[in-house]
């Protein structure tokens, strides 16, 4: 089997910033100033049960734990509950959480049920835990202040050299519509 060359017109990156650095052969410096800034957040999906009787004021709705929410770096350190979803009726809850990177599924967990204990509810069952650990690549308030703001304004030049355009969430923030809206423009 004999491996031919392919040559292309562009190549378009649709991937995470950690899986395009691997994939950039030889970067210009603003390529890889733009991929080293990205931080990322460990998300947590848990899927759980609780006792029939418990949080039914929040069957079929999405609820938002405020003090939580607001409070990111807490809700990060200590793997808080940020929000929990049932959309059927049932007893059957998604929790959403933020976590460090270090995070174990036991933690997350005792956490969830403490915070679901909080709320009124009771735990009865854990079904899936899934830490989602490069989740929202985005850049802080430092790298987006640098060159009096202009940050993104400069990695947007990029687009288009070296034949490659990047079509990926820190440009965005992991927003659905603007990642579509952004990606049917530039291509």
């Amino acid at each position: 089997f004999e491996k031919a060359q392919e040559i292309f017109d562009y190549t378009v990156l649709a991937v995470s910033p950690a899986v395009a650095e691997k994939i950039l052969k030889d970067p210009v410096p603003l390529e890889a100033e733009m991929l080293n800034k990205v931080k990322y957040y460990n998300f947590v999906t848990t899927i759980f049960e609780v006792r029939p009787e418990a949080l039914k004021k929040w069957r079929k709705s999405t609820v938002l734990v405020e003090d939580f929410a607001m409070n990111a770096k807490a809700a990060v350190s200590q793997g808080h509950v940020v929000g929990m979803y049932n959309n059927d009726g049932s007893n059957v809850f998604t929790a959403y959480q933020f976590a460090g990177p270090q995070a174990s599924d036991a933690d997350l967990n005792a956490t969830l049920i403490k915070d679901v204990t909080r709320l009124g509810g009771a735990v009865e069952k854990i079904l899936v835990t899934k830490q989602w650990r490069d989740y929202f690549p985005h850049y802080n308030s430092e790298t987006l202040s640098q060159g009096d703001g202009q940050f993104l304004e400069r990695i947007l030049k990029l687009q288009g050299t070296q034949k490659t355009l990047f079509v990926m969430a820190n440009y965005n923030f992991e927003s659905t519509e603007h990642m579509a809206k952004f990606s049917k423009t530039l291509i």
